[in-house]
């Protein structure tokens, strides 16, 4: 390599600002009410940072025919796609939370007007053993045997006529 090609190069690394902002990462202090934030917030500057150092690296990678350079930008492409993916599932698990939890709400509102419709408040609880719960039925039948049998005096009673 000549020394132009070398200062080519040394101008383009300290001219990429990518690179150096990588390095540089405040500390956050992560807790349990902002954990969901902190991960959303890192994956999104992964993916950002994925696909900025693949942007810069495409024409280099596909101009210099090296066979490590080709696997490494190949690895490259792979985990900012599975970042980018599980990026997707976090997304997809948060709207489906939320959407269950205005399901449940709304399941709760419709039941109380409901309930409120048929007439207040319906919570009878009936508790007993099958044995009593057999013993009440049978009991209400004998009673309603009983009040439907109409006793019959003999002088009461006529004969039918018999057909001529």
């Amino acid at each position: 390599m000549s020394d132009q090609e070398l200062d080519d190069i040394i101008n383009g690394l300290k001219t990429d600002q990518s690179m150096s902002t990588l390095a540089e990462t405040p500390s956050s202090n992560v807790n349990d009410d902002n954990i969901n934030q902190f991960i959303i917030d890192k994956m999104t500057r992964l993916v950002e940072n994925g696909m900025d150092t693949i942007e810069s690296l495409q024409q280099t990678v596909v101009t210099g025919f090296e066979p490590e350079e080709l696997s490494a930008f190949s690895s490259l492409i792979q985990s900012v796609i599975k970042a980018a993916d599980t990026l997707n599932k976090i997304n997809i698990s948060n709207k489906k939370a939320k959407t269950d939890k205005e399901l449940k709400i709304l399941d709760v509102e419709t039941k109380k007007h409901l309930s409120m419709a048929k007439g207040g408040n319906t919570t009878n609880v009936l508790v007993a053993t099958r044995e009593e719960i057999i013993q009440k039925f049978l009991t209400a039948a004998k009673k309603e045997a009983e009040s439907a049998v109409i006793e019959v005096e003999s002088s009461e009673f006529i004969k039918p006529e018999e057909p001529k």
